[in-house]
């Protein structure tokens, strides 16, 4: 199952940029099951991470849906000095585990960069 989307590419421009204020990155299906990561595998559970957060999001979704509001496009948990970030692309999910010093802008402007339509002709 290869995504349509260059994940690779987005998750090395993130590293590019970013580092070191990313811990892991994970791109997953919406059910949880991953299909790209950068994480020590040693230090976290990107399967229990994956599937966590893919429930994480369909409450998010159960939620804003109860309130009126369209699905959520990501969803931020600050804890400590970290930002848990999970944006949906499409049928995906990126997770990032980050520094909470990072420019989200930056994050979010790496990934339209890449999701984004060429302006070429």
């Amino acid at each position: 199952m290869t995504p349509p989307i260059d994940f690779e590419a987005i998750i090395n421009d993130l590293l590019e940029k970013c580092n070191p204020l990313i811990y892991f990155i994970i791109v997953s299906s919406l059910n949880g099951v991953v299909l790209n990561s950068r994480i020590n595998e040693e230090e976290f559970n990107k399967a229990s991470i994956s599937l966590d957060v893919s429930q994480l999001y369909d409450i998010s979704k159960d939620v804003v849906d109860k309130i009126g509001l369209q699905q959520p496009e990501f969803t931020i948990i600050h804890s400590d000095n970290y930002y848990l970030l999970s944006i949906r692309i499409l049928n995906y999910l990126l997770t990032i585990l980050s520094l909470d010093v990072i420019d989200v802008n930056t994050v979010f402007q790496i990934i339209n960069d890449h999701v984004a339509p060429s302006q070429e002709s």
